[in-house]
Formats: structure tokens, sequence, C-alpha cells
């Protein structure tokens, strides 16, 4: 059976610098780029550079020990897929009988106006992220 993902809702993209990296992304590319916001939780500062059809998070760490220093280490890019779900506690459960390692529980990211997300890791896919899917309460 497979993991209930709605959609790839972003790719993650690791900076050291998020102002010289939305510029580039902004002027040279041409995204609408979101204006940065800290999430202390996740040690990082965000923003996102927009696309018809996709969605890139420009990730930097926000001091010291951010989640996000591995990465970086590599030399930073692409990092995660992240993707949208109806159910959060289900696909976690359903991803880590598959054989991903949950990373943390799921908790609420003020980048994603407060729904929730949980990082897991495959050796297969790396670092795998899930949020909640937003509902359309018209339906």
């Amino acid at each position: 059976m497979t993991a209930n993902l709605k959609l790839l809702d972003h790719v993650g993209f690791a900076t050291s610098d998020l102002e010289a990296t939305r510029t580039f992304f902004s002027e040279t590319l041409g995204a609408s780029v979101t204006e940065p916001i800290t999430d202390t939780v996740q040690k990082v500062r965000i923003c996102f550079a927009r696309f018809t059809g996709g969605t890139v998070e420009l990730v930097a760490p926000a001091g010291e020990n951010s989640p996000i220093d591995q990465a970086l280490k590599k030399g930073g890019g692409c990092y995660h897929l992240c993707f949208a779900t109806d159910d959060i506690e289900a696909t976690v459960e359903r991803l880590r009988k598959d054989g991903c390692l949950p990373l943390n529980e799921p908790v609420p990211a003020p980048a994603l106006s407060g729904r929730r997300i949980c990082f897991l890791f495959s050796r297969e896919a790396r670092l795998i992220e899930l949020v909640e899917a937003i509902h359309d309460e018209a339906k």
C-alpha cells in the first residue's frame, strides 16, 4: 500500500546566504519571492520562491546548530522533497512501516501557516518532509 500523499508541495533549497539567494531567485530566475520569516522551532530562516507550477523553499540557518548545517557542509542546494498529506499521522506510520525513519513528531510550522510538518529519512529519497494538506472548506 502506498502513502497517502496529495502532491509535491515544494522542494527545499539550503543556502548560507538567504538574501543573495532570494535576489537570485527573484531577479535572475523570475520567481515571486516571499519575505523571510524565522522558525525558532526548526532553527531556520525561510522564504518561498514561487513559480508557475512549483515552489522552492529557501532555507538558511538561524544561528548555531541549525538542522540544515549538514546540507550546507555538502554544498547546499536542493536537499529535501515536501509532500502534502491529508492525514500526517497515518502517513508517517505508513512510511515508517516501509523503512523510513521519522526524525521528529509532527509540529506546527510558522512558514506554512501553522500546518504541521514532519521530517523523515529514507535511504532511497534521503530527506522527506510531510505537511498537512490545505483543506478546501467549500467542499
